[in-house]
Protein backbone atom coordinates (compact mmCIF):
# COMPACT_ATOMS: atom_id res chain seq x y z
CA UNK A 1 0.00 0.00 0.00
CA UNK A 2 1.76 3.44 -0.98
CA UNK A 3 1.32 7.30 0.73
CA UNK A 4 -1.62 7.77 -1.38
CA UNK A 5 -3.93 4.84 -0.55
CA UNK A 6 -2.85 5.15 2.97
CA UNK A 7 -3.79 8.92 2.93
CA UNK A 8 -7.51 8.02 0.96
CA UNK A 9 -8.54 5.74 3.37
CA UNK A 10 -8.01 8.35 6.14
CA UNK A 11 -11.07 10.65 6.71
CA UNK A 12 -10.54 14.04 5.83
CA UNK A 13 -12.04 17.14 8.43
CA UNK A 14 -14.44 18.02 5.78
CA UNK A 15 -15.67 14.03 5.28
CA UNK A 16 -16.01 13.29 9.60
CA UNK A 17 -18.26 16.11 10.45
CA UNK A 18 -20.60 15.54 7.44
CA UNK A 19 -20.21 11.68 8.28
CA UNK A 20 -21.55 13.07 12.18
CA UNK A 21 -24.17 15.16 10.61
CA UNK A 22 -25.99 12.29 8.26
CA UNK A 23 -25.70 9.62 11.67
CA UNK A 24 -27.55 12.37 13.45
CA UNK A 25 -29.72 13.14 11.60
CA UNK A 26 -30.79 9.11 10.96
CA UNK A 27 -31.50 9.25 14.19
CA UNK A 28 -33.24 11.95 14.56
CA UNK A 29 -35.32 11.04 11.55
CA UNK A 30 -35.95 7.82 13.16
CA UNK A 31 -36.75 9.02 16.70
CA UNK A 32 -40.00 11.36 15.12
CA UNK A 33 -40.68 8.58 12.64
CA UNK A 34 -40.98 6.23 15.98
CA UNK A 35 -42.30 8.86 18.24
CA UNK A 36 -45.26 9.90 15.48
CA UNK A 37 -45.98 5.82 15.36
CA UNK A 38 -46.07 5.48 18.90
CA UNK A 39 -47.70 8.23 19.66
CA UNK A 40 -50.78 7.35 17.41
CA UNK A 41 -50.84 4.06 18.86
CA UNK A 42 -50.36 4.78 22.11
CA UNK A 43 -53.92 6.88 22.04
CA UNK A 44 -55.29 3.60 21.52
CA UNK A 45 -53.36 1.99 24.20
CA UNK A 46 -54.22 4.64 26.91
CA UNK A 47 -57.73 5.27 25.76
CA UNK A 48 -58.25 1.74 26.13
CA UNK A 49 -56.39 1.71 29.39
CA UNK A 50 -58.86 4.52 30.50
CA UNK A 51 -61.91 3.20 29.21
CA UNK A 52 -61.31 -0.09 30.66
CA UNK A 53 -60.87 1.36 33.85
CA UNK A 54 -63.66 3.41 33.63
CA UNK A 55 -66.23 0.45 32.89
CA UNK A 56 -64.60 -1.47 35.63
CA UNK A 57 -65.11 1.31 37.86
CA UNK A 58 -68.71 1.71 36.99
CA UNK A 59 -69.10 -2.75 36.80
CA UNK A 60 -67.71 -3.22 40.12
CA UNK A 61 -68.18 -2.23 43.64
CA UNK A 62 -65.05 -0.42 45.63
CA UNK A 63 -63.93 -3.79 47.27
CA UNK A 64 -63.36 -5.84 43.76
CA UNK A 65 -62.57 -1.98 42.31
CA UNK A 66 -60.17 -2.90 45.43
CA UNK A 67 -58.63 -6.40 44.25
CA UNK A 68 -57.77 -4.68 40.69
CA UNK A 69 -55.37 -2.78 41.98
CA UNK A 70 -53.80 -4.56 44.45
CA UNK A 71 -53.01 -7.45 41.48
CA UNK A 72 -52.42 -4.63 39.00
CA UNK A 73 -49.07 -3.03 41.82
CA UNK A 74 -48.07 -6.89 42.10
CA UNK A 75 -47.89 -7.43 38.82
CA UNK A 76 -46.14 -4.09 38.30
CA UNK A 77 -43.35 -4.62 41.08
CA UNK A 78 -42.81 -8.34 40.32
CA UNK A 79 -42.80 -7.52 36.29
CA UNK A 80 -39.98 -4.76 36.98
CA UNK A 81 -38.20 -8.05 37.34
CA UNK A 82 -39.84 -9.75 34.62
CA UNK A 83 -39.39 -6.65 32.24
CA UNK A 84 -35.91 -5.00 31.18
CA UNK A 85 -34.64 -3.63 34.19
CA UNK A 86 -31.90 -6.03 34.75
CA UNK A 87 -31.58 -5.51 30.63
CA UNK A 88 -31.29 -1.53 31.04
CA UNK A 89 -27.52 -1.49 30.31
CA UNK A 90 -28.05 -3.72 26.88
CA UNK A 91 -30.53 -0.41 25.49
CA UNK A 92 -28.03 2.06 26.37
CA UNK A 93 -24.29 0.11 25.53
CA UNK A 94 -21.73 1.49 22.83
CA UNK A 95 -20.89 -0.35 21.10
CA UNK A 96 -23.27 -2.68 20.88
CA UNK A 97 -24.14 -5.78 23.17
CA UNK A 98 -22.98 -9.41 21.73
CA UNK A 99 -24.85 -12.12 21.41
CA UNK A 100 -23.10 -13.79 24.57
CA UNK A 101 -23.94 -10.44 26.09
CA UNK A 102 -27.95 -11.10 25.22
CA UNK A 103 -27.64 -14.59 26.56
CA UNK A 104 -25.89 -13.98 29.99
CA UNK A 105 -28.25 -11.43 30.91
CA UNK A 106 -31.38 -13.29 29.74
CA UNK A 107 -30.38 -16.15 31.15
CA UNK A 108 -29.86 -14.51 34.82
CA UNK A 109 -32.91 -13.02 34.29
CA UNK A 110 -34.95 -15.96 33.46
CA UNK A 111 -33.27 -17.80 37.08
CA UNK A 112 -34.47 -14.39 39.01
CA UNK A 113 -37.86 -14.76 37.49
CA UNK A 114 -38.30 -18.24 37.69
CA UNK A 115 -37.94 -18.14 41.64
CA UNK A 116 -39.68 -14.81 42.20
CA UNK A 117 -42.63 -16.65 40.08
CA UNK A 118 -42.53 -19.86 42.31
CA UNK A 119 -42.56 -17.86 45.48
CA UNK A 120 -45.66 -15.86 44.65
CA UNK A 121 -47.46 -18.71 43.27
CA UNK A 122 -46.58 -20.61 46.69
CA UNK A 123 -47.47 -17.50 48.92
CA UNK A 124 -50.74 -16.76 47.14
CA UNK A 125 -53.25 -18.06 49.44
CA UNK A 126 -51.69 -16.03 52.54
CA UNK A 127 -52.00 -13.00 50.15
CA UNK A 128 -55.84 -13.54 49.78
CA UNK A 129 -55.72 -14.35 53.62
CA UNK A 130 -53.96 -11.27 54.26
CA UNK A 131 -56.38 -8.89 52.30
CA UNK A 132 -59.27 -10.99 53.89
CA UNK A 133 -60.59 -12.35 50.56
CA UNK A 134 -62.06 -15.99 49.53
CA UNK A 135 -59.89 -18.84 48.96
CA UNK A 136 -60.77 -18.88 45.34
CA UNK A 137 -58.67 -15.31 44.94
CA UNK A 138 -55.58 -16.99 45.45
CA UNK A 139 -55.49 -17.95 41.95
CA UNK A 140 -55.98 -14.39 40.98
CA UNK A 141 -52.24 -14.06 42.31
CA UNK A 142 -50.96 -17.53 40.95
CA UNK A 143 -52.52 -16.22 37.16
CA UNK A 144 -50.21 -13.22 37.96
CA UNK A 145 -47.21 -15.18 38.75
CA UNK A 146 -47.55 -16.90 35.43
CA UNK A 147 -48.00 -13.64 33.50
CA UNK A 148 -44.96 -12.42 34.83
CA UNK A 149 -42.88 -15.69 33.73
CA UNK A 150 -44.76 -14.59 29.91
CA UNK A 151 -43.71 -11.49 30.01
CA UNK A 152 -40.15 -12.08 30.49
CA UNK A 153 -39.45 -13.89 27.37
CA UNK A 154 -40.11 -11.00 25.56
CA UNK A 155 -37.59 -8.67 27.13
CA UNK A 156 -34.45 -9.41 24.54
CA UNK A 157 -36.78 -8.50 21.22
CA UNK A 158 -37.66 -5.80 22.71
CA UNK A 159 -34.42 -4.35 24.07
CA UNK A 160 -32.89 -4.84 20.21
CA UNK A 161 -36.31 -2.77 19.22
CA UNK A 162 -35.53 0.25 21.62
CA UNK A 163 -31.99 -0.21 20.64
CA UNK A 164 -32.77 0.50 16.90
CA UNK A 165 -35.34 2.96 18.23
CA UNK A 166 -37.97 0.60 16.10
CA UNK A 167 -40.97 2.52 18.56
CA UNK A 168 -43.31 1.33 15.40
CA UNK A 169 -42.87 -2.38 16.38
CA UNK A 170 -43.36 -1.16 20.09
CA UNK A 171 -46.44 0.55 19.74
CA UNK A 172 -48.31 -2.26 18.13
CA UNK A 173 -47.79 -4.84 20.45
CA UNK A 174 -48.17 -2.34 22.83
CA UNK A 175 -51.79 -1.35 21.73
CA UNK A 176 -52.54 -5.08 21.24
CA UNK A 177 -51.55 -6.04 24.67
CA UNK A 178 -53.75 -2.99 26.41
CA UNK A 179 -57.00 -3.50 24.03
CA UNK A 180 -56.98 -7.31 24.57
CA UNK A 181 -56.43 -7.20 28.44
CA UNK A 182 -59.45 -4.38 28.64
CA UNK A 183 -62.02 -6.25 26.87
CA UNK A 184 -61.00 -9.74 28.50
CA UNK A 185 -61.03 -7.96 31.84
CA UNK A 186 -64.14 -5.93 31.60
CA UNK A 187 -66.09 -8.71 29.51
CA UNK A 188 -65.89 -11.33 32.12
CA UNK A 189 -66.10 -8.70 35.23
CA UNK A 190 -69.42 -8.31 33.24
CA UNK A 191 -70.27 -11.72 33.15
CA UNK A 192 -69.73 -11.84 36.75
CA UNK A 193 -66.76 -13.35 37.10
CA UNK A 194 -65.26 -11.01 39.75
CA UNK A 195 -61.51 -10.64 40.53
CA UNK A 196 -60.61 -13.98 38.52
CA UNK A 197 -61.03 -11.71 35.38
CA UNK A 198 -58.02 -9.62 35.97
CA UNK A 199 -55.91 -12.45 36.38
CA UNK A 200 -56.78 -14.36 33.13
CA UNK A 201 -56.75 -10.91 31.45
CA UNK A 202 -52.90 -10.13 32.75
CA UNK A 203 -52.07 -13.85 31.21
CA UNK A 204 -53.75 -12.80 27.89
CA UNK A 205 -51.96 -9.73 27.67
CA UNK A 206 -48.56 -11.27 28.60
CA UNK A 207 -48.53 -14.14 26.15
CA UNK A 208 -49.47 -11.87 23.24
CA UNK A 209 -46.43 -9.41 24.10
CA UNK A 210 -44.21 -12.32 24.40
CA UNK A 211 -45.70 -14.02 20.89
CA UNK A 212 -45.88 -10.58 19.06
CA UNK A 213 -42.39 -9.17 20.30
CA UNK A 214 -40.17 -12.69 19.27
CA UNK A 215 -42.03 -12.73 16.23
CA UNK A 216 -41.74 -8.98 14.42
CA UNK A 217 -38.25 -9.10 16.24
CA UNK A 218 -36.75 -13.02 16.00
CA UNK A 219 -34.07 -13.52 18.54
CA UNK A 220 -31.85 -16.13 19.27
CA UNK A 221 -32.24 -17.24 22.36
CA UNK A 222 -29.15 -19.10 24.50
CA UNK A 223 -28.70 -20.18 28.20
CA UNK A 224 -24.83 -18.84 28.99
CA UNK A 225 -23.82 -18.65 32.55
CA UNK A 226 -21.34 -16.04 32.48
CA UNK A 227 -21.28 -14.25 36.84
CA UNK A 228 -18.60 -11.71 34.93
CA UNK A 229 -20.29 -10.72 32.55
CA UNK A 230 -23.24 -10.89 34.60
CA UNK A 231 -21.94 -8.83 36.91
CA UNK A 232 -20.68 -5.91 34.37
CA UNK A 233 -24.19 -5.55 33.10
CA UNK A 234 -25.60 -5.22 37.00
CA UNK A 235 -23.37 -2.24 37.92
CA UNK A 236 -25.63 -0.61 36.15
CA UNK A 237 -29.13 -2.88 36.29
CA UNK A 238 -29.23 -3.40 39.81
CA UNK A 239 -29.41 0.75 40.58
CA UNK A 240 -31.57 1.45 37.63
CA UNK A 241 -33.85 -1.04 38.79
CA UNK A 242 -33.41 -0.12 42.42
CA UNK A 243 -34.88 3.20 41.68
CA UNK A 244 -37.99 1.34 39.63
CA UNK A 245 -38.37 -0.62 43.02
CA UNK A 246 -38.36 2.51 45.12
CA UNK A 247 -40.97 3.87 43.00
CA UNK A 248 -42.58 1.08 43.21
CA UNK A 249 -42.85 0.69 47.20
CA UNK A 250 -43.84 4.67 47.13
CA UNK A 251 -46.90 3.46 45.85
CA UNK A 252 -47.36 0.15 48.03
CA UNK A 253 -48.82 1.91 50.91
CA UNK A 254 -51.79 1.79 49.26
CA UNK A 255 -52.48 -1.50 48.30
CA UNK A 256 -49.95 -2.99 51.47
CA UNK A 257 -50.73 -0.51 54.62
CA UNK A 258 -54.28 0.57 53.64
CA UNK A 259 -55.36 -2.54 52.74
CA UNK A 260 -54.45 -3.95 56.23
CA UNK A 261 -55.10 -1.11 58.26
CA UNK A 262 -58.98 -0.24 56.60
CA UNK A 263 -59.60 -3.29 54.22
CA UNK A 264 -59.91 -3.66 50.19
CA UNK A 265 -62.61 -1.06 49.75
CA UNK A 266 -60.09 1.72 51.31
CA UNK A 267 -57.77 0.57 48.49
CA UNK A 268 -60.84 0.77 46.10
CA UNK A 269 -61.24 4.41 46.76
CA UNK A 270 -57.71 5.56 46.89
CA UNK A 271 -56.89 3.73 43.68
CA UNK A 272 -59.44 5.81 42.42
CA UNK A 273 -58.28 8.90 43.44
CA UNK A 274 -55.33 7.88 42.39
CA UNK A 275 -55.98 6.92 39.05
CA UNK A 276 -58.06 10.09 38.54
CA UNK A 277 -55.48 12.87 39.45
CA UNK A 278 -52.72 11.08 37.06
CA UNK A 279 -54.83 11.14 33.79
CA UNK A 280 -53.04 14.54 32.89
CA UNK A 281 -49.76 12.65 33.26
CA UNK A 282 -50.61 9.79 31.64
CA UNK A 283 -50.97 11.48 28.08
CA UNK A 284 -47.22 11.55 28.74
CA UNK A 285 -46.36 7.94 29.35
CA UNK A 286 -45.89 7.63 24.91
CA UNK A 287 -42.82 9.84 25.52
CA UNK A 288 -41.32 8.53 28.72
CA UNK A 289 -40.31 5.06 26.06
CA UNK A 290 -38.58 7.18 24.19
CA UNK A 291 -36.76 9.16 26.35
CA UNK A 292 -33.87 6.44 27.92
CA UNK A 293 -33.07 5.07 24.42
CA UNK A 294 -33.50 8.61 22.45
CA UNK A 295 -31.07 10.21 25.36
CA UNK A 296 -28.69 7.66 25.05
CA UNK A 297 -27.69 8.24 21.17
CA UNK A 298 -26.99 11.51 21.82
CA UNK A 299 -25.02 11.01 25.13
CA UNK A 300 -21.51 12.43 23.35
CA UNK A 301 -23.27 15.22 21.84
CA UNK A 302 -24.12 17.58 24.74
CA UNK A 303 -25.45 20.27 22.56
CA UNK A 304 -27.90 17.88 20.42
CA UNK A 305 -28.60 16.48 23.75
CA UNK A 306 -29.35 19.83 26.05
CA UNK A 307 -31.74 21.15 22.40
CA UNK A 308 -33.20 17.46 22.97
CA UNK A 309 -33.84 17.64 26.62
CA UNK A 310 -35.63 21.34 26.62
CA UNK A 311 -38.04 20.57 23.75
CA UNK A 312 -38.93 17.62 25.76
CA UNK A 313 -39.38 19.59 29.04
CA UNK A 314 -41.28 22.67 27.44
CA UNK A 315 -43.43 19.75 25.67
CA UNK A 316 -44.72 17.93 28.60
CA UNK A 317 -45.28 21.15 30.83
CA UNK A 318 -47.71 22.85 27.78
CA UNK A 319 -49.49 19.12 27.80
CA UNK A 320 -49.85 18.78 30.79
CA UNK A 321 -51.12 21.92 32.60
CA UNK A 322 -53.43 22.65 30.68
CA UNK A 323 -55.65 19.23 31.30
CA UNK A 324 -54.53 19.32 34.81
CA UNK A 325 -56.30 22.57 35.52
CA UNK A 326 -59.32 21.70 33.88
CA UNK A 327 -59.75 18.39 35.65
CA UNK A 328 -58.99 20.34 38.92
CA UNK A 329 -61.97 22.56 37.55
CA UNK A 330 -64.70 19.93 36.48
CA UNK A 331 -63.71 16.86 38.78
CA UNK A 332 -67.60 16.84 40.15
CA UNK A 333 -69.13 16.52 36.93
CA UNK A 334 -66.66 14.48 35.33
CA UNK A 335 -67.19 11.78 38.64
CA UNK A 336 -70.78 11.85 38.15
CA UNK A 337 -70.80 11.41 34.57
CA UNK A 338 -68.60 8.90 33.81
CA UNK A 339 -67.65 7.02 36.96
CA UNK A 340 -70.75 7.48 39.30
CA UNK A 341 -72.29 9.11 42.12
CA UNK A 342 -70.37 5.95 44.26
CA UNK A 343 -66.66 7.67 44.02
CA UNK A 344 -68.23 11.38 45.35
CA UNK A 345 -66.89 10.49 48.75
CA UNK A 346 -63.11 9.51 47.57
CA UNK A 347 -62.96 13.55 45.58
CA UNK A 348 -61.08 15.13 48.17
CA UNK A 349 -58.30 12.34 47.83
CA UNK A 350 -58.39 13.67 44.61
CA UNK A 351 -57.58 16.91 45.39
CA UNK A 352 -54.56 15.88 47.36
CA UNK A 353 -52.87 13.44 45.20
CA UNK A 354 -53.66 15.88 42.23
CA UNK A 355 -50.70 18.32 43.40
CA UNK A 356 -48.09 15.58 42.02
CA UNK A 357 -49.27 17.34 38.28
CA UNK A 358 -46.86 19.93 39.44
CA UNK A 359 -43.50 18.09 39.11
CA UNK A 360 -43.79 14.99 37.69
CA UNK A 361 -44.01 16.04 34.17
CA UNK A 362 -40.65 17.42 34.57
CA UNK A 363 -39.45 15.03 37.01
CA UNK A 364 -39.65 11.82 34.40
CA UNK A 365 -37.15 13.23 31.34
CA UNK A 366 -34.78 14.39 33.86
CA UNK A 367 -34.28 10.55 35.46
CA UNK A 368 -34.14 8.99 31.70
CA UNK A 369 -31.41 12.27 31.81
CA UNK A 370 -29.25 10.91 34.41
CA UNK A 371 -29.73 7.50 33.18
CA UNK A 372 -28.86 7.88 30.06
CA UNK A 373 -25.54 9.57 30.61
CA UNK A 374 -24.59 6.76 33.40
CA UNK A 375 -25.35 8.77 36.75
CA UNK A 376 -27.93 6.27 38.00
CA UNK A 377 -27.23 6.92 41.54
CA UNK A 378 -29.00 10.32 41.23
CA UNK A 379 -32.18 9.29 40.42
CA UNK A 380 -31.97 6.21 42.91
CA UNK A 381 -31.44 9.08 45.91
CA UNK A 382 -34.60 10.61 44.07
CA UNK A 383 -36.28 7.90 44.19
CA UNK A 384 -35.61 7.24 47.61
CA UNK A 385 -36.55 10.34 48.90
CA UNK A 386 -39.92 10.61 46.65
CA UNK A 387 -40.71 7.31 48.36
CA UNK A 388 -40.07 8.38 51.70
CA UNK A 389 -42.67 11.79 51.52
CA UNK A 390 -45.22 9.41 49.58
CA UNK A 391 -45.76 7.16 52.56
CA UNK A 392 -45.46 9.90 55.30
CA UNK A 393 -48.12 11.87 52.78
CA UNK A 394 -50.80 8.82 52.56
CA UNK A 395 -50.29 7.67 56.02
CA UNK A 396 -51.06 11.09 56.97
CA UNK A 397 -54.37 10.54 54.65
CA UNK A 398 -55.27 7.22 56.21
Amino acid sequence: MNATETVSMVPTSEESPRSSRQDRETVVRKVVRGSVALGMRQVFVHGANILGAVLLARILSPLDFGVYAIVTFLVSFLGTFGGTGLAANLIRMHPAPTDHDYHSVFTFQQLAVGALATVFWLCAPLGAAFYHLSPGASWVFRLAAASLVATSWMVPAQVQMERDLNFRKLALIETTQAVLFNVVAVSMAWLGYGAISFGVALCVRALTGALMANWTEPCCYGWVWDWSTVKRHLRFGVLFQGAQILCLLKDSITPILVGFLVGTAGVGYISWALMLSSYPVMTLMVLKRIYLPTFAHFQNDRGVLATCFERVIWLTTSVTAPLAVALLLFVYPITDLVFGAKWESAIPLFYWFWAANAFVPTANPAVSLLNSLGHVRVPTMFALLWMAGTWIDRKSVV
